[in-house]
């Protein structure tokens, strides 16, 4: 059997509450006597005052010694939950590295009851939609059951798992870009550079710079026009003067008198 005594500060755990010892590679536990009871996955070992048999103890079984007094408003009076973790691999803390990862983890599609993450004061899910408090240290609690830790040395806060200490009244007042050198994060660059050839100009500024093209051709055809008239008329002037020198042609009977005259 352990040698050593474990100590809670609880008024719902007896002097002598239960044994735990280490028997063949196996864990056990029973109650040996204690009037607040003893519990093994919710199930009371025991009756108030009775001794129970041995009971294994498996990975993740959960150990619950005493019940709450008066709803456990106060940790005085609350019952000390226990969830037994037995040779299982060691979780890396939380570091940046994760932080980055919190997308993924998000569609993981093998998830099982081991990865979903347990509040270590009533020892149930964290769950979505539920009140949460995460501490400074990145431990997760059910707000319910972290208040009444958070107000009695409120600024000051003490983490139940690492003992860590935190004032809640520290100044928030982080910028993004701090943030983000912390990370090892950059801004992307724009889409756009600036040797990108640049954009068509629109169609009313193309409209604008053909214009003068439209005037140039102008008066090139009126110039056409007036050399066609140029040429026009000097034909007219050679008509006007070949139509007074010619003559009206003779007829038959002057013809013949011509022919005999000269004859």
């Amino acid at each position: 059997m352990i040698p050593e005594r474990i100590s809670f500060k609880s008024k719902v755990v007896s002097r002598s509450h239960a044994e735990l010892w280490v028997e063949e590679c196996k864990m056990y536990i029973r109650d040996i006597g204690s009037s607040s009871g003893t519990f093994l996955n919710r199930v009371r070992l025991s009756s108030p005052g009775n001794s129970s048999r041995p009971h294994e103890i498996k990975d993740g079984d959960l150990v619950q010694l005493g019940v709450d007094y008066q709803s456990g408003d106060e940790p005085m009076y609350r019952a000390v939950r226990i969830r037994v973790e037995i040779n299982r691999p060691s979780q890396p803390t939380y570091h940046r590295a994760a932080f980055q990862q919190l997308r993924q983890h998000w569609t993981v599609d093998h998830t099982t009851g081991n990865n979903i993450q347990e509040c270590c004061i009533c020892l149930y899910a964290i769950a979505p939609f539920q009140a949460l408090f995460i501490a400074p240290c990145s431990h997760v609690f059910h707000f319910k059951c972290l208040r009444p830790i958070v107000l009695q040395n409120y600024p000051a806060f003490s983490c139940p798992l690492c003992r860590g200490y935190s004032d809640l009244e520290a100044s928030v007042a982080v910028e993004v870009s701090d943030v983000m050198e912390a990370l090892g994060l950059e801004d992307k660059p724009m889409l756009s550079s600036p040797t990108s050839p640049p954009s068509q100009p629109p169609p009313s500024i193309i409209q604008e710079e053909e214009e003068p093209e439209e005037q140039a051709e102008t008066p090139a055809i009126g110039e056409r026009a007036q050399a066609i008239n140029m040429q026009v008329r000097p034909s007219g002037r050679v008509d006007g003067f070949l139509s007074t020198t010619l003559v009206g042609s003779p007829t038959f009977e002057e013809i013949l008198s011509a022919s005999s005259g000269s004859a």
